[in-house]
This record gives structure tokens, C-alpha cells and sequence, in this order.
């Protein structure tokens, strides 16, 4: 691992995460540019309708970004990486992480918190708009997690590791994860599940675990979401409740169990 002075350190961490914000900013612009030139106001109220449609075209640029960034980090922390994936490993991966989406949404509902958060359902419903099932599973359900998985614990949570002890970086690189999701809720909610994937991702010793993880977490909301929108049912959140806790305390216990020298 080279050696690096503090704001190099610093710069080497923060960069990816201001790449974040600033490949949506210029995608958006170059897109936007484009359509209204040609299509006018038209274009623009498309846009109003179809907001996911501009996340296709920065995922892309993320993902050709953040993949070689993740490679190149690997192999300069091998301490952190190497761990190799197992069958029971992504089985009891899939069982937590789809046990925390059902837990954490019966306590949400339950508790109603989200109530005391104005703007949030708003927020979400923002984050939906214009977007059918297969591009809200493409996008959310898949593109999202790989993306904020390579950045925030490949990259991020990695760098930090160089300059600062372990439980810092894993600390530092969730609050920056929950920060970047903007809405006061979904900060607090993204903050805790950033900890659950870096645990999983040091444990296992191998990043496949927490994209996986997260894409479950991730295709769980947007089939649920789906469901209760286009039945306009809910899911009871009282029969969940039991279950999830039962599926999510055995898994991250089953996970915790298993030898890394076996994975």
C-alpha cells in the first residue's frame, strides 16, 4: 500500500464521491441540452415525466468509472480482500438482506415514522417517477447497488482504511453513503444500512457479498412498491414482523459462522 500524505489521503477518498454528483450533474445537462434542441419544451415536460430515464445514462458512466477505480483498489488492499464467495455465503446473504427490507418496512409502518419526516414520501415517489416495472428493476433494483457498492465500500470505505482504523472508515464511509441519498429520512435509514453492508463486506472479505445483499434489499422495495401500486393493497406489516426478525437474526448469525478459509 503506497504511503501518501494526509490531504493526498484525503483527496484520494473524497474525489469518487464529488464524481458521484458530478457525473448526474453533467449527464443531465449534455441530455437535457440535447433533447430541448431538438424538441423543444416538449422535451422538457418529457423529462418532468420520465425522471429515472436520466439515471440510464449516468449509470453507465459510473459503472466505467467506479469498476477499474475498484480493481486498481483491491489489489492494493489485500488485508481488506480475497475472500472467496460460497454457496452458503450468498444463500444466507440473500435470506438477511431480503429479512431487513420486510423488518425495517413493518417498523416503518408500524411506527409511522416516516411522518415525521416532511417531504420524504414525496421524495420517494420522485425517485419512482416515469419509471415501469423493468426499468425501475434494471435501474434501483440492479444498476443502483453495483454502483453504490463499488463507490462506497470498494473504493471509499478502502481508501479511508489507509489513513484511519477500521470501525472509522466503516463509520465515515456509511454517514457519507446515508448523506448522499439527500432526503432527512432516507439519510438516517441509508446511514444504518451502509454499516449492515460494510459488515457483511468485512466480514466476507469480498465485495460480490454487499452488492448482492444490496441488490436484494434494493429489488425487494421495487417488487413490494410495484405491487402495493398497482393492486392498491398493502402488505401487513404485523404478519411480516415476526418473520423478518426470525430470517434476519438467523442469517446475519449463519453468515457470522462461516469460516473464511471455506468461503
Amino acid at each position: 500500500m503506497t504511503a501518501y500524505s494526509k490531504p493526498r489521503h484525503i483527496w484520494r477518498a473524497l474525489w469518487p464521491v464529488l464524481a458521484f454528483f458530478g457525473i448526474q450533474i453533467i449527464g443531465g445537462v449534455i441530455l437535457l441540452t440535447g433533447l430541448v434542441a431538438h424538441h423543444g419544451d416538449e422535451a422538457l415536460y418529457w423529462l418532468a415525466e420520465n425522471s429515472m430515464f436520466l439515471s440510464t445514462f449516468t449509470a453507465a458512466a459510473m459503472i466505467a468509472l467506479y469498476l477499474p477505480l475498484w480493481q486498481g483498489t483491491k489489489e492494493s488492499h489485500p488485508t481488506l480482500n480475497g475472500g472467496k464467495v460460497s454457496k452458503k455465503s450468498i444463500v444466507f446473504t440473500v435470506g438477511l438482506f431480503l429479512g431487513l427490507n420486510l423488518l425495517l418496512s413493518s417498523i416503518m409502518e408500524l411506527t409511522r415514522v416516516v411522518e415525521f419526516f416532511p417531504g420524504t414520501i414525496e421524495h420517494h415517489e420522485a425517485l419512482f417517477a416515469g419509471g415501469g416495472l423493468i426499468l425501475r428493476i434494471v435501474m434501483i433494483g440492479f444498476l443502483a447497488g453495483i454502483i453504490e457498492e463499488l463507490l462506497f465500500r470498494g473504493v471509499l470505505l478502502n481508501r479511508l482504511t489507509e489513513w484511519m482504523p477500521t470501525w472509522a472508515a466503516v463509520l465515515i464511509s456509511s454517514i457519507v453513503f446515508g448523506l448522499v441519498h439527500m432526503d432527512p429520512f432516507q439519510i438516517l435509514y441509508a446511514t444504518f444500512m451502509g454499516l449492515i453492508f460494510a459488515w457483511s463486506y468485512i466480514r466476507t472479505k469480498n465485495l460480490w457479498i454487499p452488492i448482492v445483499g444490496h441488490v436484494v434489499f434494493n429489488m425487494t422495495s421495487v417488487l413490494l412498491g410495484y405491487y402495493m401500486e398497482v393492486t392498491g393493497t398493502e402488505i401487513s406489516s404485523v404478519i411480516l414482523l415476526i418473520p423478518s426478525v426470525i430470517l434476519t437474526v438467523a442469517c446475519m448469525v449463519l453468515i457470522q459462522k462461516i469460516p473464511l478459509k471455506d468461503e
